[in-house]
């Protein structure tokens, strides 16, 4: 199970809302709740896309997607 605190924070602080995250990686709010919820993962795209969006680096992805 993965803790998202830390993503969740980032998302706050750079796009306001899960909301208008997961509109800006291009999924619906239902699709991050349930990856904040451990039902489902993100994909490596996902992932890149979320990475572009946060302003974040390839080295931050074990910090805010897998702890």
């Amino acid at each position: 199970m993965f803790d998202y605190r830390k993503l969740r924070g980032k998302i706050l602080e750079k796009c306001g809302s899960d909301k208008a995250f997961a509109e800006a990686i291009g999924l619906s709010p239902q699709s991050i709740s349930s990856k904040f919820n451990n039902k489902t993962y993100f994909t490596q795209e996902q992932i890149m896309n979320a990475l572009t969006v946060l302003d974040l680096n390839k080295k931050d992805i074990p910090e805010y997607f897998f702890n």
